[in-house]
């Protein structure tokens, strides 16, 4: 279950899981919960003079990590963050860690390109570490894929390149979390990481100062205790670029081992390939927040966005090399090369990674592989995951399929098959759900190679309240994570952009949001109710103005610009006006000849002399003013062209009235001044 509200002006999230009834125990049994308070404003203006972006309690995840020292925040615990929303890890990696739900699996995606993939696990949790990142921009994006046919994304940006400090931009990080817990709603711990291995209470601080165009400086705190023994850390960091070249630059200690650690990266790109290195090197008793580290000199080169064929623009390719001393007896290395294509609808990812490890005079050689794709056409979605190892045995390791069939009528079949190779043991699934307007009805039935079966029934509601009428909005979708706009479009009579009693709604209009045409129009009392909106990020809502029932309809403003949460819906009024068209010729009197005029400025007048359209005759002289406000309107000729060039022109007046509509016909006659005024009424 997960619900999503508004709680002292915070986004909160909870998360729960777990079991009905079983043999041993027939009530209820809450397995895993997580439970998270965040107010997010990319603009900073959160805290007032301290001026946050982000102030999050409770589970936490996905927050800027500290170089060299380690995670900032494992656990519960709260958070105040300047930083931008969408930060990097480290200068060219990011990691990303969440709640992922019984049955639910996530694939990882990089501008398109299928990176990664993680099934369900006994943790309820997914977790993609050191995901490198290419110079320029980079869309991350998590598609989680539901056991009821669910399908649900969320986006993450990076620009890589262009993450350094403004000259005087200033960010902080504090945090403080208590990683001894599983999570803030149950104290078991069934996380990934061993309990021995996690510290007590963890502070963290960190801050970055932009000194110039091209320098920036770091600082990092950090107390923790781990294992029983208590460290201190200290560490700064600098950034800066040497031409089309950024270098950074860490060092760390912990002052109550007396123990240091450095790093040192580099990032470029060259041809449009990107290219990094870093290298790390730590003292033999050096701890990270997270526990030991694992090696005492660490090497690692990448190249990512390599593209070897021209004439295949969606295939590109990346290779990386990494070597770990662990001590004089203990040596790591690893070399993979990555493919990324999208052929006849399908993308897919390939790769291959040799190891070799040193141990005590004994060298272990393997080579290993692995293979995702995802298919959308039409009804159909199928995603696939297979493992391999080529050295020192070529042998077939997992086997993970999953797919979607859109039958009609909003039923959708789910199947799912998972096999293991070496153990010869597999598990299929299948479920049937139905979308309703008000809820997902489904069934559900699996079986395994050891004979044990299991059936279920799926019930799932998204409820979401809509602000204006206090009523509760119903679907099936697994939109609580998302955010919601109530949009209301009016006739604007009196200009003064609210909704009086007496202007009357306009139903059956649409929206855009970010560009791309949402699914809800307006009903009866005008009222659309735009949801599944990305939260905690800019987005542009405007009116579709194809929508509009008359072409004398005008948006009276171009929309709006917000950051929307999650369990609070935005109250959004959008004005409409109503216009007029105006339409004529320009034309000069020579005695009794008439000759039409180009290039003659117009300009249309409002009752208060403000100046609200301009328009320009074409090469016979026509003229066109589109969406002029009803009303009176004085068209003249511009008279900074007129006095530029020696003519005048009266101005003529005319009066649109309030239902709209068009007056053509309109002639404005232009002479020299040298020239006699000619009577032109009535031509």
């Amino acid at each position: 279950t997960r619900i999503t509200g508004d709680l002292l002006w915070m986004n909160t999230h909870a998360d729960f899981s777990g079991q009905i009834a079983n043999s041993s125990d027939p009530g209820l049994l809450i397995e895993d919960g997580r439970l998270r308070l965040e107010r997010v404003d990319p603009d900073g203006n959160l805290l007032g003079p301290l001026g946050a972006k982000t102030i999050a309690f409770g589970d936490l995840s996905q927050y800027n990590n500290l170089p060299l020292i380690g995670t900032a925040v494992i656990g519960p615990g709260g958070l105040v963050s300047s930083y931008p929303v969408s930060s990097p890890s480290l200068f060219d990696l990011v990691s990303l860690k969440g709640y992922l739900g019984p049955g639910w699996d996530v694939q990882l995606f990089r501008n398109g390109a299928l990176l990664d993939y993680r099934p369900s696990n006994s943790f309820n949790e997914y977790e993609f570490v050191d995901i490198p990142l290419n110079y320029g921009v980079n869309e991350l994006q998590l598609a989680f894929n539901g056991p009821q046919g669910e399908r649900r994304t969320e986006s993450y940006h990076y620009n890589i390149g262009q993450n350094m400090m403004k000259p005087g931009q200033w960010a902080y990080q504090a945090s403080l979390s208590f990683p001894s817990r599983h999570s803030l709603l149950l104290n078991g711990n069934t996380s990934v990481q061993d309990e021995s291995n996690r510290p007590g209470p963890l502070m963290a601080w960190k801050s970055t100062l932009g000194l110039t165009e091209w320098l920036t400086l770091s600082n990092y705190l950090a107390s923790a205790k781990i294992k029983g023994v208590n460290h201190s850390y200290l560490g700064s960091g600098v950034s800066g670029y040497l031409q089309s070249m950024q270098i950074d630059a860490d060092m760390a200690f912990d002052t109550q081992q007396s123990s240091k650690a450095m790093q040192v990266g580099v990032l470029t790109s060259i041809a449009g390939v990107s290219l990094s290195g870093r290298y790390a090197s730590l003292d033999s008793n050096w701890v990270a927040t997270g526990g030991s580290v694992g090696y005492r000199d660490q090497l690692e080169v990448r190249a990512g966005g390599i593209r070897l064929f021209p004439f295949l623009p969606s295939t590109s390719f990346s290779t990386d090399y990494r070597r770990q001393i662990i001590d004089d007896e203990q040596r790591n290395e690893s070399w993979g090369i990555s493919n990324y294509n999208q052929t006849f609808g399908i993308t897919h990812s390939h790769r291959i990674y040799l190891q070799k490890q040193m141990l005590y005079g004994t060298t272990l050689e393997t080579t290993d592989g692995t293979s995702s794709f995802s298919w959308m056409n039409g009804a159909l979605h199928w995603t696939g995951d297979v493992n391999y190892q080529l050295h020192p045995e070529r042998q077939w390791n997992d086997l993970i399929m999953s797919g979607n069939i859109d039958l009609g009528d909003d039923i959708i079949l789910t199947n799912g098959f998972n096999y293991n190779f070496p153990q010869q043991t597999w598990r299929a699934l299948m479920s049937m759900n139905k979308q309703g307007r008000s809820a997902l009805l489904g069934i559900s039935l699996n079986y395994n190679s050891e004979s044990v079966w299991g059936a279920g029934l799926n019930l799932s509601m998204n409820f979401t309240r809509e602000p204006r009428q206090s009523s509760w909005m119903m679907d099936g979708s697994s939109g609580s994570g998302y955010s919601a706009v109530s949009a209301m479009a009016f006739i604007d009579e009196n200009k003064n952009r609210q909704k009086d009693e007496s202007e009357e709604v306009i139903p059956d209009v649409g929206y855009f949001v970010n560009r791309y045409d949402h699914p809800a129009t307006s009903d009866s009392t005008g009222i659309a109710f735009l949801n599944n909106i990305a939260s905690n990020i800019p987005a542009n809502i405007t009116i579709s103005p194809a929508t509009l029932p008359d072409l004398s309809y005008v948006p009276a403003d171009k929309g709006y610009r917000l950051v929307p949460r999650p369990g609070c819906p935005f109250e959004l009024d959008f004005p409409v006006w109503i216009t007029g068209e105006v339409s004529g010729l320009v034309c000069e009197v020579q005695g009794e000849m008439i000759r039409p005029v180009s290039g003659i400025i117009i300009e249309a007048v409002d009752a208060d002399g403000k100046k609200i359209g301009t328009t320009l005759s074409g090469y016979d002289g026509f003229y066109d003013f589109e969406a002029l406000p009803t009303g009176p309107v004085t068209l003249r000729i511009s008279p900074e062209q007129a006095e530029k060039i020696g003519f005048e022109g009266e101005a003529t007046c005319v009066t649109i009235p309030s239902t709209g509509g068009y007056i053509d016909n309109v002639r404005l006659v232009v002479q020299k001044k040298s020239q006699n005024r000619t009577n032109t009424e009535g031509l």
